[in-house]
């Protein structure tokens, strides 16, 4: 009888850790699918950004051909036409150098993020692991 028990009992500490490493690997799956969706974000956003910034390339390229194409005889018309061209070029411009900063600012933050084990709290970690050899 005590026989049965103990091969009961084995089996079921067996089942037990099996049903633990499952339970971890999981876990790791489910982390891992984690990581590749904040990935899969990351690259997301990156398409955007440039998408917006193709936009604005598109638009700046549409008023560059639009200031190039003849003009009314009205003297008055045409400088106005020229202001507001100027204006809006300038504008685009600007814009195109926010769309430039931003996407900067996020290659930054991918960096930061990919590179983020050199931080304080990590070196802190490596010097107190070091101490403790």
């Amino acid at each position: 009888m005590t026989k049965c028990r103990a091969s009961s009992l084995l089996s079921l500490l067996l089942l037990l850790l099996l049903l633990w490493l499952l339970l971890l690997l999981l876990l790791l799956l489910l982390l891992l699918l984690l990581l590749f969706l904040l990935l899969l974000l990351w690259l997301l956003l990156l398409l955007l950004l440039l998408l917006l910034l193709l936009l604005v390339l598109f638009l700046f390229a549409v008023v560059v051909v639009v200031d190039q194409a003849p003009v009314d005889e009205c003297l008055e018309c045409s400088l106005w036409f020229e202001q507001e061209a100027l204006s809006f070029r300038i504008q685009l411009l600007l814009l195109l150098l926010l769309l430039l900063l931003l996407l900067l600012l996020f290659l930054l933050l991918l960096l930061l993020f990919l590179f983020s084990c050199s931080s304080r709290r990590c070196r802190r970690c490596r010097g107190h692991k070091e101490q403790q050899q």
